[in-house]
């Protein structure tokens, strides 16, 4: 399976469009039909994005390694912002009973 269509796969499991994706990530939705066509891959940071906006983390999207497996504890690898608000957004949708894609969170750092 590609990275395209692991890319579809976790869209179409969290019920959004490709248009709902591209907007919230601040894309095309042509980009993300080519992204699942296959006709090129995301960036690095770019699928960073994705992951983070369907609730899943970059390293299934990449691998097809289930999330489970994916977020086992890595010496070589720190969490990214991304990924943890992708986890948090996963988390609290399951609690409202709600699909992830309902839940927008919203983030300021103060110094």
């Amino acid at each position: 399976m590609s990275v395209g269509s692991r890319i579809r796969a976790a869209r179409e499991k969290v019920g959004m469009t490709q248009s709902s994706l591209a907007r919230q990530i601040g894309i095309t939705p042509a980009v993300v039909s080519a992204w699942e066509k296959g006709s090129y891959s995301p960036r690095p940071e770019s699928l960073e994005k994705v992951a983070a906006a369907l609730c899943v983390s970059a390293a299934s999207l990449r691998s097809g390694i289930s999330d489970e497996v994916a977020e086992q504890p890595q010496d070589t690898e720190k969490p990214t912002v991304p990924a943890i608000l992708a986890r948090a957004k996963a988390d609290i949708a399951a609690v409202l009973g709600v699909p992830p894609n309902q839940v927008k969170l919203d983030m300021n750092l103060t110094a």
